[in-house]
C-alpha cells in the first residue's frame, strides 16, 4: 500500500499475458526492443495486468480491471496466459477488500485486457458485474466503438464483456466536456492508442499520480517514438504523450502508473532519470 495524500493506492494483479513484440513496439526494430525484453520463441513480451485501486476514505476506485475470466481455451493459448482463476479477487482480498466494497469502476478504454475482470459468467453461464455496487465510467464515444466495432478494431473488443455491464445501466459516460468524475479523479484526454483513450490524474493533499493506461503501457513507451502497432493514430499517441510529459514536468506530478509493468509504479524522478536517458539515445526508428 502507498500512500497519496490522504488516498490509499493498492496495486493489484490479474496475471500476466503475452503478444508478439512486434505488436507492441511497432516500427522500433526488434534488435532495439529486445535489449530491454527478451522475447519467447515466438517472438512474444510478457505484458502484466496490474488493476489500480484506490481508497479516498469516502470511495473505492478500481481502475482498468484486468482480463478476467470469462475466455476460452484458445483464447488462452493464443496470448499465454497465465493467472489463476479469480485472480484479481484474491489480489483484491489480499489489500482487505470485497468486491461489493467497490463503489466506482472507471476504464482508459474497453479492450479486453482492461475490462475484462469486470464481468463473470454465472453457475447458468450469465454474465454478471463482478462489482455489483460500483459505477462503471468509460468515454462515451469509446463505449460506442467499443459496441461497434470496425474490421481493424475488433478483435480487441468483446461483446460478451461491454455488454452485460451496457445491461445493467451503471455505465456513467464520460464526456468531452467532463473535467472531473470523481473528487480528486481529473479526466485527461490522450488519443492515440484508441481515439477516444483517457488517462487519469489522480490529486490529493498536493500530491498527484498519472495512470496512463495504455498511451505508455510500459515505461519504454516513454519515449515519443515508441508506440505499438495496435495503436489506431500513432501520431496522436506521439503528440499526446509529449503534451502530458510537458505537463508533468511544469506541474510536477509525483507518480507515474504503468499498467503492464510488473513494477507500475515510477516516482517523479525515476521518470526524469528514463526520459533523460531517452534523449541522449539515437532515435529508435526503422528509417535508413
Amino acid at each position: 500500500m502507498v500512500e497519496l495524500g490522504g488516498f490509499k493506492l493498492h496495486v493489484l494483479s490479474d496475471g500476466v499475458f503475452h503478444v508478439d513484440g512486434g505488436l507492441i513496439f511497432g516500427i522500433v526494430p526488434r534488435v532495439l526492443w529486445s535489449k530491454r525484453f527478451e522475447p519467447d520463441d515466438q517472438n512474444r513480451v510478457p505484458l502484466y495486468l496490474r488493476p489500480l485501486l484506490v481508497d479516498t476514505g469516502e470511495q473505492r476506485v478500481l481502475i482498468d480491471p484486468g482480463i478476467g475470466d470469462t475466455y476460452g481455451e484458445k483464447f488462452r493459448k493464443i496470448y499465454s496466459i497465465e493467472r489463476e482463476q479469480g485472480q484479481l479477487l484474491e489480489s483484491l482480498a489480499n489489500a482487505g477488500y470485497a468486491p461489493e466494497d467497490i463503489t466506482d469502476v472507471i476504464f482508459t478504454h474497453l479492450h479486453f485486457d482492461h475490462c475484462g475482470s469486470a464481468t463473470k459468467l454465472d453457475d447458468e453461464g450469465v454474465p454478471r458485474l463482478v462489482f455489483p455496487n460500483a459505477y462503471h465510467y468509460a468515454s462515451v464515444e469509446e463505449y460506442e466503438q467499443a459496441r461497434n466495432p470496425n474490421a481493424r478494431t475488433q478483435g480487441s473488443y468483446r461483446a460478451d464483456l461491454i455488454e452485460p455491464i451496457a445491461a445493467t445501466g451503471r455505465v456513467h459516460p464520460i464526456r468531452k466536456t467532463a473535467d472531473s468524475i470523481i473528487p480528486g479523479f481529473t479526466v485527461l484526454r490522450t488519443p492515440g492508442h484508441t481515439p477516444d483513450h483517457i488517462s487519469f490524474l489522480i490529486q490529493s493533499q498536493g500530491q498527484h499520480l498519472v495512470f496512463w493506461g495504455d498511451l505508455m503501457p510500459l515505461v519504454a513507451h516513454i519515449n515519443p517514438v515508441w508506440s505499438a502497432a495496435l495503436d489506431t493514430h500513432p501520431m496522436d499517441t506521439m503528440e499526446s504523450k509529449l503534451k502530458m510529459l510537458k505537463r508533468a514536468v511544469e506541474e510536477g506530478w509525483h507518480y507515474h502508473y504503468f499498467y503492464h509493468e510488473m513494477k507500475p509504479l515510477l516516482t517523479a524522478d525515476e521518470v526524469a532519470e528514463l526520459i533523460s536517458v531517452e534523449k541522449e539515445a539515437k532515435p529508435p526508428t526503422g528509417a535508413v
